[in-house]
């Protein structure tokens, strides 16, 4: 892609701190360093772990933050050493660096043909906990595809789950309805398509 190495504008809504709306803002994300990618957001999913960070649990520390680890879209690019990914398929981030500092829960799902990784020790000792799951035998890396596949063949049905879909200018009110209990699931529209 034509941004491959630079930095990017991106529209995110920005969570300054607790108990306060998010705004929605122009960010700078840096080009993907060794062993990253950078993807466009293009859907995320409003959840309560949001709604935990910015009303109860109220980590000073953990502002200014970009919430919404429920995000679908493709890889804008890649950094050095990234050879399983390529721009314009879907892809993922590195789950522990995404998660909270003192209290966040990173899980690592699906398969890799990784023999190793490593994790610099403060990142645990910070309060991170690091979990693995195969969802209960449920392959990610093939699963995913499989399971959009049957849901584009209308063979499972996931639609009755998602009850709210908004523009990213909307996001104070998916969050407003996940907090009064109004929605299931809100699918936020993050990127104009």
């Amino acid at each position: 892609m034509a941004t491959a190495g630079k930095v990017i504008k991106c529209r995110a809504a920005v969570a300054w701190g607790p108990n306060q709306p998010l705004v929605i803002e122009n960010i700078e994300v840096a080009p993907p360093q060794k062993n990253e990618i950078r993807m466009k957001i293009m859907f995320t999913g409003v959840c309560h772990t949001d709604l935990y960070h910015m009303y109860e649990g109220k980590h000073e520390a953990g502002f200014p933050t970009v919430l919404g680890h429920e995000g679908g879209g493709i890889v804008e690019s890649v950094g050095p050493g990234v050879t399983e990914y390529h721009p314009g398929e879907g892809g993922g981030e590195s789950a522990l660096e995404a998660c909270v500092k003192g209290w966040g829960v990173s899980v690592l799902v699906g398969w890799t043909d990784m023999e190793d990784f490593s994790a610099r020790p403060i990142q645990l000792i910070a309060g991170r906990t690091w979990k693995g799951s195969l969802f209960g035998g449920f392959k990610s890396k093939d699963g995913v595809p499989d399971m959009v596949e049957k849901y584009l063949q209308k063979k499972v049905q996931i639609d009755e789950f998602i009850t709210h879909r908004m523009n990213l200018d909307k996001i104070n009110d998916a969050i407003e309805l996940m907090k009064h209990g109004r929605c299931i699931r809100c699918i936020v529209s993050v990127s104009p398509q």
